[in-house]
């Protein structure tokens, strides 16, 4: 009975200290999901700000091109041509960006 006894007593004493070992562990992991959430949703906030910038530097590139197409001058040293080549310019590097923050939010969101 002895023998019984203190068995009982070693299994019950493993016990606890796996259950404050997984309880540990649990808080930690809870403690990581809560701060990942608020990362990402930070990141997804400042993500819909940029591209709402973006958007907005867009349609102001769009019309500065077609301002100078239509022969209006945009700036005091440029001609309408220098200004088109500059607005396609930045429309491709805008585009260039764009198709990048596309694949690194793509990234992030799987890799999350």
């Amino acid at each position: 009975m002895k023998s019984e006894y203190r068995s009982l007593v070693e299994a019950i004493i493993c016990d606890e200290l796996k259950l404050a070992e997984i309880s540990k562990i649990h808080a930690e992991a809870q403690e990581a999901a809560a701060k990942a959430a608020e990362t990402l949703s930070v990141v997804e906030k400042r993500l819909e700000a940029k591209r709402g910038e973006l958007g907005r530097l867009e349609g102001l590139l769009q019309n500065c091109h077609r301002a100078s197409g239509d022969g209006k001058s945009l700036g005091s040293n440029s001609t309408p041509a220098d200004q088109a080549i500059a607005a396609d310019s930045l429309l491709k590097d805008i585009k260039e960006m764009r198709a990048t923050l596309k694949f690194l939010c793509d990234h992030f969101i799987k890799g999350s």
